[in-house]
């Protein structure tokens, strides 16, 4: 082969490889990821658009354009995904986003129920509706409980752990809610709003909006600690028989907008069993539907202190971090000062701790921010990281997909 045919292959290969990606094109409204089939990508983004995209080649092997019904929320389970909607109806859709089928409707409540936080894992399904109410739905048992966080006027995180859900609000409160027993407490608040969370080991990472990372224990009693428990003989029928008879049309007649046609198992999802778990009556604002679970006050320590200096780490990680512990009652904290940027998403894995910053920037820190290094940048914010065997794959809100090694 001569000289110029041999450049000529390699200027083909050379496009071929640089096409071969992502390509954004709005920003991005939702996201979830599977590691299953190789590991998959999907994506919402402002345009309406859902796509599934192949972790392997950051190709979408799926993607529907929705017409009505925007998705505020979505997540894997077994690598059939699901999504949480505007209208409080939750569905799973075909692997070809093609049909979808409805796993539970709560639009009936009397309230905001915008799925805003969506978890689905060991059969259960978990999510946040509106503004503060927290829903635990068992299919199998068609068994619906809910819960309301009193005086949080938005939900900011949401992570499902050790039995609990550990639930942060724009007030920069700090909750724990018991998953058998439903109950909440407020754990205190911490110095800024949690923009981010990450599991590590028995603990949680909060990425903080003041550029910290707090590392938030909780005593393993306060998982299985019985509280204030719901008795199905004397639970609100009346909420369970409004689910029965009037979400499934509207449901329905929601997804014949974006052309979808709605399976005939989601009646058996949507009739509820008159063993269905409902809170007791307890607010007007609720439709008189949920209970309002109160928050235990007694908890609420104002958690702020008087930052002693923030290193200014924009471009340049370092690991002379300042720690600070925190132990006020029930909450026992260490605050890592990181940088003086908002710190939008994280990922533990492997004993290494993954900061996505509100600039574009990822860097990878040991498990006691002593080592800390810059792995690259994304041309915006990074707001989710994914682990993908070895790769570390970052999502940044105007859709870019960047994959380091």
């Amino acid at each position: 082969m001569n000289p110029r045919t041999l450049a000529s292959v390699f200027y083909l290969l050379f496009l071929v490889a640089a096409s071969y990606g992502f390509e954004p094109n709005a920003d991005v409204k939702s996201y979830a990821f599977s590691e299953l089939n190789g590991g998959k990508i999907a994506l919402y983004d402002a345009a309406n658009e859902l796509k599934i995209i192949d972790a392997a080649n950051l190709r979408p092997s799926a993607q529907r354009t929705l017409a009505a019904d925007e998705i505020t929320s979505l997540a894997f389970d077994a690598g059939e995904l699901y999504a949480g909607l505007s209208s409080g109806i939750i569905v799973k859709f075909s692997k070809d986003l093609n049909s979808r089928e409805i796993a539970l409707d709560v639009s009936s409540l009397g309230l905001d129920t915008r799925i805003t936080h969506l978890s689905v894992t060991g059969g259960k399904i978990y999510a946040v509706a509106g503004e503060n109410i927290f829903l635990v739905y068992d299919p199998s048992a068609k068994k619906l409980s809910a819960a309301r966080l009193s005086g949080v006027y938005r939900v900011a995180t949401c992570k499902i752990i050790n039995g609990a859900a550990v639930i942060t609000g724009w007030d920069r409160s700090v909750f724990r809610l018991n998953l058998t027993s439903m109950e909440v407490k407020n754990q205190g608040k911490l110095g800024a709003v949690a923009l981010s969370a990450a599991q590590t080991g028995q603990d949680m990472l909060l990425g903080l909006a003041s550029g910290e990372i707090a590392s938030v224990k909780f005593k393993d009693e306060e998982n299985l600690a019985p509280s204030e428990r719901i008795d199905p003989k004397t639970a609100q029928i009346g909420a369970v028989n409004s689910l029965n008879k009037k979400p499934l049309n509207a449901a329905k007649g929601k997804a014949s907008q974006d052309g979808f046609k709605a399976n005939a198992a989601d009646k058996t999802d949507v009739n509820l069993s008159q063993n269905a778990v409902l809170p007791q009556v307890c607010s007007d604002k609720l439709g008189a539907n949920l209970t309002d679970k109160t928050a235990k006050n007694e908890a609420d320590v104002n958690l702020s202190r008087k930052k002693t200096s923030v290193n200014s780490l924009d471009t340049k990680p370092s690991a002379n971090t300042n720690t600070r512990e925190i132990a006020p009652k029930s909450l026992n904290a260490k605050i890592y000062e990181i940088s003086n940027l908002r710190i939008k998403s994280l990922l533990s894995v492997r004993d290494k701790i993954y900061i996505g910053l509100d600039n574009g920037e990822i860097w990878r820190a040991n498990a006691n921010f002593t080592d800390i290094e810059r792995l690259g940048k994304n041309s915006d914010a990074i707001i989710s990281i994914f682990n993908n065997n070895e790769d570390i794959i970052t999502v940044s809100i105007n859709g870019e997909i960047k994959i380091y090694k």
